[in-house]
């Protein structure tokens, strides 16, 4: 299904909703929480989304936000099941569409000391805590 948008074509299609899948298979399908989504997503923002029909999953970049939870996204990486919308082609989304979010565009650049430091803090707060400790933690992220 598509619909003609300022003469510009939009497809509609069927996603994958990735807070039932989290709900189906916590331990398996993560997704970000919702107030991480809340925060983060904006025009411009790199997400994951998911075909329920062709069953592939693919990066898409917010182009607007028709009302706070549809937004028109553009496909940002080829698609390889044959689905008649592929690369540039916009789409529309949901929040509870997105499985994943990219952090860095191409306009950011990766400042490498700070990564470097950043790493360094990580590992050191991860010698701390035992497997089940962390993956604990990463749940309790997961629920929030």
């Amino acid at each position: 299904m598509t619909k003609n948008i300022e003469k510009e074509m939009i497809y509609v299609i069927k996603l994958i909703n990735g807070i039932e899948m989290n709900k189906k298979y916590p331990s398996t399908f993560l997704i970000p929480n919702k107030r991480f989504i809340n925060k983060y997503i904006k025009v411009g923002s790199i997400v994951k989304i998911g075909d329920v029909d062709y069953r592939e999953r693919f990066w898409v970049c917010v182009l607007e936000f028709i009302d706070k939870n549809t937004m028109i996204c553009e496909i940002r990486n080829s698609l390889y099941s044959n689905q008649p919308y592929n690369f540039l082609d916009k789409i529309l989304i949901k929040r509870e569409n997105i499985i994943d979010i990219e952090f860095f565009s191409q306009k950011e650049e990766i400042d490498e000391e700070q990564n470097e430091e950043l790493l360094k803090k990580t590992e050191n707060k991860l010698k701390d805590l035992d497997y089940y400790e962390i993956l604990n933690q990463l749940i309790n992220i997961n629920n929030n």
